[in-house]
């Protein structure tokens, strides 16, 4: 029985890593278009 996964999330933007750096580009990303879905993705400590 093949299996399905209704539960997808796609994004524009997907950020590795979120740091200083990620978590500013991913907010200008957001900033500058409004309609973008900006995905960002930290580990943690």
């Amino acid at each position: 029985m093949a299996s399905t996964n209704d539960n997808v999330a796609t994004y524009d933007y997907i950020i590795i890593g979120g740091g200083t750096s990620g978590a500013v580009v991913a907010r200008r990303l957001a900033e500058g278009n409004t309609n973008a879905t900006v995905c960002l993705l930290e580990a943690g400590p």
